[in-house]
């Protein structure tokens, strides 16, 4: 995660991106708070920028691991999202992804963020879904 959530929805709504692209609940997708460790130099959140930066960087992180689950998907097309993460997980398929968006409009403030994203595939009884982080 790259963005500071202030009370203006920017996790819920990088959730809603995550869960329509892959396909599964909202339910099932967790946001990390920002850090720097994993994410550096990001963009300020200000208005409702923070959304659109982050909500982009997060659709490319998640577009990145679809493409890279897309012939485990077309291998077993009727298993849910945290079975086909478990085979790309076995298979070695990389379920990390860090998505990077830039403002189009660049401009005095050249707007850029980074989405660090990676698939939870822990099978203890605690983690009975797929969360991306």
């Amino acid at each position: 995660r790259a963005g500071t959530e202030m009370g203006q929805g920017l996790h819920t709504k990088c959730i809603q991106v995550a869960a329509q692209v892959f396909g599964i609940p909202v339910a099932d997708v967790h946001i990390a708070e920002t850090a720097s460790d994993r994410v550096h130099n990001t963009s300020p959140t200000a208005a409702s920028v923070g959304s659109d930066l982050n909500g982009m960087a997060t659709l490319d992180a998640c577009e990145q691991i679809q493409a890279r689950l897309r012939s485990v998907y077309e291998e077993y097309p009727d298993l849910p999202f945290r079975d086909i993460c478990m085979k790309a997980y076995k298979r070695q398929i990389n379920l990390g992804a860090q998505g990077f968006y830039a403002s189009p409009y660049g401009g005095v403030h050249n707007w850029r963020t980074l989405s660090d994203l990676n698939v939870d595939t822990s099978e203890e009884d605690n983690a009975k879904r797929g969360d991306i982080f």
